[in-house]
């Protein structure tokens, strides 16, 4: 599972980069993309048995 959250992370990281890099210094947009980043909610990954 670890590979598959690390690539998943990833994942997130570079769309976050570009959201950033298309925003730029614009005071608005970086409010709507934090705003955006909030209301983000965090699933914790499937445990396994077997630890």
């Amino acid at each position: 599972w670890y590979v598959t959250e690390q690539i998943e992370e990833e994942g997130n990281d570079n769309e976050i980069i570009a959201k950033l890099k298309l925003v730029g210094e614009d005071g608005n947009g970086l409010l709507m993309l934090d705003k955006e980043l909030a209301m983000r909610v965090f699933t914790p990954p499937a445990t396994s048995e077997e630890g």
